[in-house]
């Protein structure tokens, strides 16, 4: 993959086939750096390339109140407060406040903090997958070791996450 992706590249276009139906997608990964950010945003276009409203949920960048929209208004973003993330660790909680995004998105995609990271975040990768109706997990190619990745699989199956795939980041190579 390379390091921007448009709504009608050939990668995207082939996840947003698979997962263009579901209501919810988290997008995490093993370790940090391994390229969620950009393939949750290539979704998040798509879907509006294909006129559907999307939600993407963060948690970084600039805390909003409530989601914001984007452009022609088929694109939201959300940076919630600190606080807000933090009563949503649990994921029956996360779920119900994508159920109630639901209702005025189409899809909601979450730009999942990674798995097997142990650096402390207000909502959690594993918290975000296991609350979303499907998940796809990204790997750096040649970079992700196997072990991560097996724990990584371990978590997801744990928590009850849908695994709908995984995403092989190209970047490096």
């Amino acid at each position: 993959m390379s390091t921007h992706h448009d709504a009608d590249h050939p990668e995207i276009e082939a996840l947003w086939r698979g997962l263009r139906h579901a209501s919810s997608v988290a997008v995490t990964a093993a370790r940090r750096g391994e390229g969620t950010s950009l393939v949750a945003r290539g979704l998040w276009r798509r879907a509006a390339a294909a006129g559907r409203s999307a939600l993407l949920l963060h948690d970084d960048g600039e805390v909003s109140a409530a989601p914001r929209r984007l452009g022609n208004g088929l694109l939201g973003e959300w940076t919630p407060e600190p606080a807000r993330l933090a009563a949503w660790r649990e994921p029956a909680r996360l779920r119900e406040a994508i159920e109630t995004a639901a209702r005025e998105w189409d899809m909601v995609i979450l730009d999942a903090p990674a798995l097997v990271d142990r650096a402390p975040r207000p909502l959690p990768g594993l918290t975000a997958a296991a609350a979303a109706e499907a998940t796809l997990l990204v790997v750096l190619a040649g970079r992700t070791p196997a072990s991560a990745l097996r724990e990584s699989r371990a978590a997801l199956d744990a928590a009850g996450a849908r695994l709908a795939g995984v995403v092989m980041n190209d970047h490096h190579n």
